[in-house]
């Protein structure tokens, strides 16, 4: 189960996810942008029960082409990010569509921001099993 919550620390979520968790019985829960880091997504994540977890907080881009206009890419963080695909032994699962898959608005006469947030990884024994997976 994947959820873009946008928001974990309120106690109506917590309770909403407990209740999804309990009638779905999922083998895995994504929780995505939970509006939370550190020590406030680990104690999160204790309220919900899990009887094992993964926290991985993932900032930056895996190369400066994934992100036009705004402010400068964090090289150091695109370094990180791209090491921790390395280590978990991760592909990219690739895309089908335009370069960018967000599209800020204008901002005080800046320039628009666009970026390629829409990614998926999986492990080459997955890309195996499911090879007409798309994105």
């Amino acid at each position: 189960m994947a959820w873009n919550i946008r928001g974990v620390v309120n106690k109506a979520t917590v309770h909403t996810l407990k209740n999804l968790v309990n009638q779905n019985r999922p083998s895995i829960v994504m929780l995505l942008e939970p509006k939370c880091s550190g020590d406030t997504a680990s104690k999160a994540i204790q309220e919900m029960d899990f009887f094992f977890s993964i926290r991985e907080e993932v900032v930056g881009f895996s190369d400066e082409g994934e992100k036009k206009g705004g402010a400068r890419v964090d090289l150091h963080a695109c370094r990180r990010f791209k090491g921790w695909i390395e280590i978990c032994k991760l592909i990219d699962l690739g895309y089908t569509g335009s370069k960018f898959t967000w599209v800020g608005d204008i901002r005080d006469s800046m320039d628009r921001v666009f970026k390629r947030l829409d990614k998926a990884y999986s492990h080459v024994e997955w890309r195996i099993m499911f090879p007409e997976a798309r994105i």
